[in-house]
């Protein structure tokens, strides 16, 4: 027999442990206790199976939802995405005078705040179209004029050098630092030399 408090060994008859002082019933007591067997216990098998199939349904749950909300997503965004294509091409006269070019579209478009919508957004950009085309030619135009009003020997020189080692069909070189002038011919000369395949004499 043991003492329960420090480990001691007694004998069997003794109620109090001789070197720590601790009552030794509390051991008899506790080695009854202990003497009791114990059987393992089991579950039944129905609680294994309820163990089971909550992790079952559980998996089965976010299989679902992983597929479901991506479902939904798409469903929102392809509603979406139509009702904003019907809402820019709901009327096929006014689609498909500006689709042909709408040359006489003004006549042809009811006037109602829909089809006016479609009108002024094809009429703008028109408009873009056109002043885009009016300063591309007043800039060609005002290279031209100050490319022939230019007295800078120098600048015309290089600008035909490169134009004519190269092919690069340069723009205006008037006023620019002729030191700047010559590295940008070096440079061009040296890409040229690189890749002659590029020539577009």
């Amino acid at each position: 027999m043991f003492c329960n408090k420090c480990g001691n060994i007694l004998p069997e008859n003794a109620e109090f442990c001789n070197k720590c002082g601790n009552s030794l019933s509390k051991v008899m007591s506790a080695e009854i206790s202990q003497e009791v067997p114990t059987n393992n216990q089991v579950l039944p098998q129905a609680n294994i199976h309820i163990l089971g199939n909550s992790h079952k349904y559980q998996t089965v749950f976010y299989f679902l939802l992983t597929l479901l909300v991506p479902s939904v997503i798409a469903l929102i965004f392809g509603v979406y995405s139509s009702y904003r294509a019907n809402y820019y091409f709901q009327d096929e006269e006014a689609v498909n005078c500006i689709s042909s070019g709408g040359v006489d579209c003004e006549e042809e478009v009811i006037d109602d705040d829909e089809n006016n919508t479609i009108k002024t957004k094809f009429d703008d950009t028109s408009d873009i179209n056109d002043f885009e085309e009016q300063a591309e030619t007043m800039l060609v135009s005002q290279s031209k004029q100050e490319k022939n009003e230019c007295n800078d020997t120098e600048a015309l020189s290089i600008e035909e050098t490169i134009k004519n080692t190269t092919g690069v069909l340069t723009s205006n070189f008037c006023g620019i630092d002729k030191d700047y002038l010559r590295q940008v011919e070096v440079k061009l000369k040296d890409i040229y030399n690189k890749h002659p395949h590029r020539h577009m004499k």
